[in-house]
């Protein structure tokens, strides 16, 4: 038990360290009314950003803002996006994969607070078998493997 305890101490130091080299690149939030989505991970001319739709924020709420950003912020942390991605177009979607969007959920769901989980599952509970996008992966896949992640 103590050795399961120290493992997870040392993960969760080399994910902070990481996490901090990261925020040394300042990963900027951008509100953009017109977005069709709560968030996005992406690249402008001066580095990593998250791009944010203000309205939608607003209505779902701020146990769902804190998981979307999270999430976003996984992308980045992951690497699942490359700048020269968004050099022609800054809301480019082509490198969605599900298998990020399953790894940037799991992040998500080990490091936001209680309620922002709890409102996340609840989210995508109720978006059952429907996808955000073709791809996405569904609902009840998010919500499974937010609950999976949440137990590790």
């Amino acid at each position: 038990m103590k050795e399961l305890t120290r493992i997870k101490l040392i993960a969760t130091a080399f994910s902070l360290l990481f996490c901090l080299n990261l925020n040394a690149q300042q990963i900027r939030e951008i509100a953009v009314p017109s977005l069709n989505d709560i968030a996005m991970a992406s690249y402008d001319q001066y580095g990593p950003v998250i791009y944010y739709n203000p309205q939608l924020v607003k209505q779902v709420g701020p146990y769902l803002e804190e998981y979307f950003k999270a999430h976003e912020y996984a992308h980045h942390i992951f690497n699942h996006i490359k700048r020269e991605y968004f050099e022609a177009n800054r809301y480019n979607r082509t490198w969605v994969r599900v298998k990020y969007e399953l790894e940037a959920d799991c992040y998500a769901a080990k490091n936001v607070s209680d309620r922002a989980r709890k409102a996340a599952l609840l989210f995508f509970k109720n978006q059952g078998n429907h996808k955000g996008s073709q791809l996405h992966p569904t609902g009840f896949q998010r919500r499974n493997r937010i609950l999976n992640c949440s137990q590790q």
